[in-house]
This record gives C-alpha cells, structure tokens and sequence, in this order.
C-alpha cells in the first residue's frame, strides 16, 4: 500500500453505496507455492470470511475475496477494486497463527503483506 493510494478509485461497492462492505470473522489464506523454495512475496494473498453490507451477497455469507492488492490497516482492496472493512478476526485463525508463529493480526496490522 503506498501512501496516497484512493481505495475508492474502481470500486463498484463504494461507487454505488458510499460504504465498504464488512467482513467478520476473517481469515487470510495464500495461493499454493510452485514449490516449497519459493520466496514469500510472490504469493497471492486472499481474505475469507463472512460478507455483510454488499449488495452482492446476502449478509453473513462466507465469501473469499479475489487477490489482496492493497492493505492500509482494516481496509483491504482486490484486484478487481473491491474495497472491504475487517471486522473481527477469527479466533481459530488467531489460534492457528500462534500455533505457526505467523503474524498475529492485530488492530493496526490485521495483515502482513511482506
């Protein structure tokens, strides 16, 4: 995420109702390495959870997102300019992170993107 960059730019749920949709109870998954000495960065990085607020989909449904093109705190952006809000991180996520040793999101830095 560079500084300056306008989430709403493409984005065709703030283009037609002014918000961002919601996703609760998130989680962040990758795209399955080429193999296992490939470097970190050149994964793709997707946000699953339950989608409220978007018109697309019925409120609660368990949605996965196109590819993370940007992150600036709790506000993710898709490839395709989808605008989300993280709501509440799952805590099964949280508890597999600790168990892993990855990043464990926090309010400030719910994803790590390096």
């Amino acid at each position: 995420m560079n500084e300056g960059d306008d989430f709403s730019v493409g984005s065709p749920n703030i283009a037609t109702t002014g918000v961002c949709p919601i996703l609760e109870n998130w989680s962040v998954s990758t795209s399955i390495p080429p193999d296992p000495y490939s470097p970190p960065e050149i994964f793709d990085m997707y946000v699953s959870g339950q989608v409220y607020g978007d018109q697309r989909f019925p409120d609660g449904k368990q949605i996965i997102t196109s590819r993370i093109k940007n992150v600036n705190k709790n506000i993710v952006q898709t490839i395709n300019g989808t605008v989300y809000k993280l709501g509440k991180c799952s805590p099964k996520y949280i508890e597999w992170c600790e168990l892993k040793g990855c990043h464990i999101p926090t309010e400030l830095e719910p994803i790590r993107t390096e």
